[in-house]
Order: structure tokens, then sequence, then C-alpha cells
């Protein structure tokens, strides 16, 4: 019983089923190791929600009911099974920060110019080889940019440091100098 009037009163959840019974309440909404394939649709429900975790679970698509969630400033959805990047977080018009730390993306659509409001910007671990010119759309507001354990040349890495974001701060891994 503690434990329900905790999260009440804090506004973070950990249990769907009871976020659900209580829904403009939940600002953080942590569903992480849930070894979730999907989300439900109801996480639509959450107007208030501000912060989403799901990192560690099996996903690899995100419901179109995210839309509702308005009001979302932060998901983690690292460590999952996106071979997609969820253009659907576009609609998301608070959206600050993003994590697809350790997935399975290959490219970066065209449309991340239009993540706007975009800060923070995880991407590492991922099978990226480059970044769509694009990205230079968020040169004023993007602070922070995890590139780390991608595959991307040295020099597309020059080009997205001079070129596109020159005002971010930027992780690559370094380069490799081995003769295999």
């Amino acid at each position: 019983m503690n434990i329900n009037l905790f999260a009440q009163k804090d506004s973070t959840y950990t249990d769907l089923e009871l976020a659900i019974q209580n829904p403009q309440n939940v600002k953080n909404l942590v569903l992480k190791n849930k070894k979730l394939y999907q989300l439900p649709s109801d996480i639509g429900l959450f107007e208030n929600l501000e912060i989403l975790n799901l990192k560690r679970n099996k996903l690899t698509s995100l419901p179109s009911s995210i839309v509702n969630c308005k009001n979302l400033i932060k998901i983690d959805l690292s460590y999952n099974k996106f071979t997609n990047f969820p253009i659907i977080l576009k609609e998301l018009p608070q959206l600050q920060e993003l994590n697809l730390y350790h997935n399975e993306l290959e490219y970066l659509p065209s449309e991340i110019g239009e993540f706007i409001r975009l800060e923070k910007l995880d991407l590492g671990e991922n099978y990226l080889t480059e970044l769509p010119a694009q990205i230079k759309e968020l040169s004023n507001t993007l602070k922070e940019l995890n590139l780390r354990l991608n595959v991307i040349s040295l020099k597309h890495q020059k080009e997205i440091r001079e070129k596109y974001l020159p005002n971010t701060k930027i992780y690559f891994s370094a380069p490799c100098n081995c003769d295999l």
C-alpha cells in the first residue's frame, strides 16, 4: 500500500496497470526491463507524461497513440531492437531528450531535421555509417550527440562536426588504426 501512495505522490510509476488507473497523475513512467515486445496503445492515455523509460525491452516500434503524450520531454529507448528510427516521435512538441543507444539502427531518416526542440540525442552503439544533411536543422538546439560505436568514416565525422553541427558536443569512438 505504501508503494501505491508513494507512486501517486511522486507521480513516478513502474507498473503500467497501476498507472492506467490514474493516467492524469503520471509524469514519469518507468517500464525498463519488462521484456516488452510492444507498448500497449494505452500509452496514449498519459497526456501529462514527461519522462518515459523503456530501457532494456525488446521493442521494435511504438504505437501511434504515443502522439497523445504531448508533454513528453525525455524518452529512453536504449537497449531495444529498433531497426527503424521512430519518426512518429517528431509529433511530440516538447521532446528534448531521445536515447536510442544500443539498438539496430542502420540509418537516420531525413525527418531528423524536424525534431526542432531536441537538445540531447544518443545514437551510440548502432550501425550508422552516416547522418543525413538534415541533421543541420538541429544546429541551434542540439547540445549533445552521442555517435560512439557506430561506423562513421573520419571524413563524415569531420563534416558532421564542422558543417552540420559546429556548436554541438559530439561523441565519436576513437578511430581504429589497426592493420587487420
